[in-house]
């Protein structure tokens, strides 16, 4: 054979039954973790502070990329959420029209609080680095709890108290956060779908300041915190979207398109489900010596693979190249490498090579 050893070149990949998968998940985001901090400051006055926690859940319908493993929408539509008590007391010293000036103290409390968040209109987009965008239509409802107010002018209280249950208020709380993201993160993988952790991150930092009518004193309140909720979901994973992409059945049995290349591995290799071609490697001499080459896609590996040999094929024995058979040390076929990858050959005149895939369930 013109002096070059004998390598056989083979391909083989295995196979997993899965889901199928909606376009629209919908998933329940449980609030993990919640703090914020409020302050009610009277211009003739003192300030009053107060930390609270929210806990509970948000239920929304997700939008999902499982080929980019991103959310491209979303749209909250439920959830009850609870809220901590709090209590606002302050006292200020204000020209009150008609009454002169007047030592006034304010008393603010809740008990009880639940809310509902809901989205407002259409579904809200996500940019690419994940921010929800239109975050402004995405508000808090108050739907029980007992809201309490109480005015103190001249050693008299005026007392107000308001059961949400019964007498709602007539519009929402506002925008549930200044900055809000999501993150994905792919918990696992079972062949063709892929199980998923999501994070909703809210982030809230807000000043208003008012004047009070018919008085010399303006409000300020402010509001920072952040919260953590998640929520878990299944979706095709990257080889499941592409088999669907190409026609394929998730739950499609065949591992092998019509010309017997493993679909795996054209998923791998960022080529057509129908490609009848040879997968890009070869092997021939380099100076006197044989070399096997392997050429990756342009765009990097969409699944990671690994290249096995065998010395006897009744054997039934493959074993993972080592990494130090590579020229270079450049060994990594791992999802999204590129370039080269070369095995020179020296000692051994009669071995069988394959690709697979590193994960031996697609």
């Amino acid at each position: 054979m013109n002096g070059i050893p004998f390598v056989c070149i083979a391909t083989v990949s295995l196979f997993a039954s899965c889901y199928a998968v909606a376009a629209e998940i919908p998933v329940v985001f449980t609030i993990v973790e919640s703090e914020r901090t409020s302050s009610i400051r009277y211009s003739t006055g003192d300030t009053s502070e107060q930390t609270f926690q929210h806990t509970g859940s948000m239920e929304a319908t997700l939008s999902f990329d499982p080929a980019t493993q991103s959310p491209t929408a979303i749209r909250f539509t439920g959830g009850l959420i609870s809220e901590s008590p709090t209590t606002f007391k302050n006292t200020a010293t204000m020209y009150l029209h008609g009454l002169g000036i007047k030592k006034v103290v304010f008393e603010q409390s809740t008990t009880g609080l639940q809310m509902r968040v809901n989205t407002i209109g259409a579904a809200h987009p996500i940019s690419p680095e994940g921010k929800i965008l239109e975050n402004d239509r995405l508000e808090s409802f108050p739907i029980a709890g007992i809201l309490t107010t109480k005015l103190t002018i001249d050693g008299r209280t005026q007392t107000q108290e308001i059961n949400v249950a019964t007498n709602p208020p007539d519009r929402t709380e506002g925008p549930v956060g200044t900055d809000l993201s999501l993150q994905v993160f792919e918990e696992s993988r079972n062949g063709r779908t892929s199980n998923y952790r999501i994070a909703f991150i809210t982030v809230v930092d807000t000043r208003r300041s008012e004047f009070m009518p018919n008085t010399d004193t303006a409000v300020t309140r402010t509001l920072n915190g952040s919260s953590l909720a998640e929520a878990t979901f299944n979706a095709p994973s990257p080889f499941g979207q592409w088999l669907l992409e190409n026609g394929y059945e998730l739950q499609h049995d065949g591992t092998q398109n019509a010309a017997g290349i493993p679909l795996a591995l054209l998923f791998a290799f960022n080529l057509p489900a129908d490609y009848r071609g040879a997968l890009p490697w070869k092997a021939e001499l380099e100076n006197g010596k044989p070399m096997l080459t392997l050429q990756l896609p342009a765009s990097g590996l969409k699944q990671a693979i690994q290249i096995e040999s065998c010395s006897e094929l009744g054997s039934g024995i493959w074993e993972k190249v080592h990494p130090s058979a590579f020229v270079n040390g450049q060994s990594d076929l791992s999802t999204g490498a590129m370039g080269q990858r070369r095995i020179l050959f020296t000692d051994t005149y009669c071995l069988f090579y394959r690709i697979t895939t590193a994960e031996n369930n697609l």
